[in-house]
């Protein structure tokens, strides 16, 4: 029997909704984010978890395959995600040392202000 998990209880699902539908970005780019905010990579790890592969880590760095990993820390990843990290902190006004890594998977940081939310409806 399949049993239904629940992942990142502490995420603000309504803000993460409302900032991906109001991003000015593609159809293939939102249903990217679709994909990563659901855990539906498949990384090592993913993989591993349901028996598709033997080990969840990389043969080149060592590290476990988490989509975080991929998105913030492995090769090229790394720069865009900093260059992202910059833009984020420009966004919410704050450190770029305060922008979480977690934000490249639930992305619930607030994109502008409720009035300006209802004013673009």
């Amino acid at each position: 029997m399949t049993r239904v998990v629940r992942k990142y209880t502490d995420a603000n699902w309504k803000r993460l909704w409302t900032n991906l539908h109001t991003a000015w970005i593609s159809d293939a780019q939102r249903s990217t984010c679709c994909m990563v905010v659901h855990d539906l990579t498949p990384t090592k790890d993913r993989l591993a978890a349901i028996n598709l592969t033997e080990t969840n880590r990389y043969s080149t760095c060592g590290a476990v395959d988490t989509t975080q990993h991929r998105l913030t820390q492995f090769g090229v990843n790394q720069l865009i995600w900093n260059w992202t990290r910059a833009r984020i902190a420009a966004i919410t006004r704050t450190y770029s040392l305060y922008v979480p890594e977690v934000w490249t998977l639930r992305q619930d940081f607030h994109i502008c202000s409720p009035q300006r939310l209802k004013a673009m409806k």
